[in-house]
């Protein structure tokens, strides 16, 4: 699994598609705060 984190909405859209097509499993989340909750 990997985890993305980032604050802009679409950069984390793009990359989850991108991992997703590959079959990798992915979480994410908009801040730090977020992340480290996970």
């Amino acid at each position: 699994m990997i985890l993305i984190v980032d604050d802009i909405k679409a950069n984390i859209i793009a990359l989850k598609k991108t991992l997703e097509l590959h079959d990798i499993e992915v979480d994410t989340a908009e801040s730090g705060e977020e992340a480290l909750k996970k």
